[in-house]
């Protein structure tokens, strides 16, 4: 059965750490333009989110749980309540086990058809168009096999076969969304204007980010004079 439309979902992937604590929690937001309390099109959704979290396992750290789950919030009227489904999922395959610090992130970023959408129009809310139409998803922690190091400046940035992993992981994705078709039921949700876009592409820098949300706290402290 194919993915049906009718509404905003915002499907929250909760990852939990060893601490087991809710504010150590890691968090990513993807938005669909299904309807509430249709599992049919849920159920489809979560497969290809699974198979996209599995396909990177290596790439990430065992400092978050494999077990994970799906919290489903129906945002096409605001305040969304409580999710409306949670579905539990697991990680297949062997995750890394060599953590860097955990604030840095990998940016999957995403947009919508861009074509003679400015970046700048007027002022107040709507006057970034493009900004409306592009979203990013953090992946991480991540483990130190996505490190690269650039011999000519001695940089260290992202492993090329982690990216390559992360743009075929996202392509693949995008085709579950499509379902068939030619428009994606993966969406850019704009908070500030509470619209969405079908997604249509994207890319991966390699380039490090940072969530310091995600960072520990020191442990120690060592004073000097």
């Amino acid at each position: 059965m194919p993915i049906a439309t009718g509404g905003i979902q915002r499907v929250s992937v909760v990852f939990q750490r060893l601490s087991g604590l809710p504010h150590d929690e890691v968090v990513n937001n993807w938005y669909f333009d299904t309807a509430a309390h249709d599992v049919v099109s849920a159920a489809v959704i979560e497969a290809g989110l699974v198979a996209f979290y599995t396909a990177l396992a290596g790439k990430l750290t065992n400092n978050i749980l494999s077990s994970y789950n799906f919290n489903w919030y129906n945002i096409t009227t605001l305040p969304s309540g409580p999710p409306w489904r949670v579905t539990p999922a697991t990680i297949g395959g062997t995750m890394g086990s060599n953590p860097n610090p955990d604030q840095i992130a990998i940016v999957l970023s995403f947009h919508a058809d861009l074509t003679g959408v400015p970046e700048f129009s007027g002022t107040g809310p709507g006057s970034r168009p493009a900004q409306s139409r592009r979203g990013r998803i953090y992946i991480g922690p991540t483990d130190q096999t996505t490190l690269f190091v650039d011999t000519t400046h001695r940089r260290t940035v992202i492993q090329p076969t982690t990216v390559t992993a992360i743009t075929a992981a996202a392509s693949a994705f995008q085709l579950v969304c499509k379902d068939g078709g030619s428009v994606s039921h993966w969406v850019v949700y704009s908070k500030a204007l509470h619209t969405i876009h079908p997604v249509v592409g994207g890319f991966v820098d390699n380039e490090w980010d940072t969530q310091r949300r995600r960072g520990e706290p020191a442990t120690t402290r060592t004073t000097w004079t």
